[in-house]
């Protein structure tokens, strides 16, 4: 039950930069897009990654 509780919530984050990203390019409308689309799914790989290590280590401090 607990995993499955964590992988709804790491896919909830997974949605939402996914649709951060779309949001953003949608605003800022960049003059090169594709170096734009680059640079973000670089930062929102990352980002997501990172995001269960850093969401356990907060259960783990509390």
């Amino acid at each position: 039950f607990f995993q499955a509780v964590l992988y709804l919530i790491y896919m909830g984050i997974a949605n939402l930069l996914y649709n951060t990203g779309l949001i953003v390019e949608s605003m800022r409308k960049p003059l090169a897009p594709m170096a734009f689309r680059q640079q973000a799914y670089q930062l929102i790989f990352w980002v997501g990654v990172a995001a269960p290590f850093v969401f356990l280590l907060g259960l783990a401090f509390l």
